[in-house]
């Protein structure tokens, strides 16, 4: 781990010098103190590198802010595909509390592109959207951001799949108001992909 926190400190050091600002960095695949649940991830990051990267940019006049999972592709599923990481039983009821929770699309859906439904949370899931923010707020605390990136591009495929019987639009306007007033609560910003 030591190797990519210097490879990091050495791209912010970089950054600074061409008089760059702003570094969005992934955050999704830490262990998070405030979701036990959230267990088994082959991680080389934690809570205190991602602090340490954080303290680090400042340090340079470089705004970190920290990407965390929102309505559009979670980057979990993928994990699937890692045969090693599969294998584990805290990984087998990590994946089954979130299906069993309906906090992502259903992975054995055989409806066209399920992909898509079965890497996205669930925007009806009560358990989606608490493991959301408190991942966020976890995020939060680690690194004192003042904005905090929430992943939430391409939403309108899923969010049709899992809700059905509502717009699209209203839904995903509902989630960014909820968001942003639980951040704003905090003092922080939320910033996201335009592409809805």
């Amino acid at each position: 781990m030591r190797g990519h926190l210097a490879a990091y400190k050495a791209f912010i050091k970089m950054m600074a010098r061409f008089k760059g600002n702003l570094l969005i960095a992934g955050s999704s695949r830490l262990p998070f103190p405030s979701c036990p649940q959230v267990h088994g991830w082959d991680c080389s990051w934690t809570m205190e590198d991602l602090a340490e990267i954080a303290q680090y940019a400042r340090a340079h006049h470089v705004d970190l802010w920290p990407m965390v999972p929102g309505l559009a592709h979670s980057g979990w599923k993928i994990l699937l595909l890692d045969k090693t990481w599969a294998a584990k039983p805290e990984s087998q009821k990590f994946w089954q509390w979130l299906v069993e929770h309906k906090v992502l699309g259903d992975p054995n859906s055989e409806l066209p592109n399920a992909s898509w439904r079965s890497d996205a949370f669930n925007p009806s899931s009560p358990e989606a959207i608490d493991l959301i923010l408190k991942i966020t707020d976890d995020v939060i605390k680690a690194t004192g951001a003042k904005t905090v990136f929430v992943v939430m591009d391409e939403p309108a495929p899923s969010i049709s799949t899992m809700v059905p019987d509502r717009d699209p639009a209203e839904v995903l306007a509902e989630f960014i108001n909820r968001y942003q007033a639980h951040v704003a609560e905090q003092g922080v910003r939320m910033a996201m992909w335009p592409d809805m």
